[in-house]
């Protein structure tokens, strides 16, 4: 159900949170699918990027890199 998803995705956010970091979540439309994604950033130097990323492993959170 949409109302599921919607408050698995606002637990991402929070947990986000709770480590220090500020999240969005993004809707987007690939062909006939909608997904949505949790983003954190932006970053002004590629090391912090990097650091998040590196915590966010530690955390067991998958995260991909992604450029605006």
């Amino acid at each position: 159900k949409f109302t599921d998803l919607i408050i698995v995705l606002n637990r991402c956010k929070a947990n986000l949170a709770l480590q220090g970091f500020d999240a969005s979540i993004q809707k987007g439309v690939v062909g006939e699918k909608v997904w949505f994604r949790v983003k954190i950033g932006p970053f002004k130097r590629q090391d912090d990027a990097n650091r998040a990323r590196n915590e966010l492993k530690e955390a067991g959170i998958d995260a991909v890199p992604a450029r605006n």
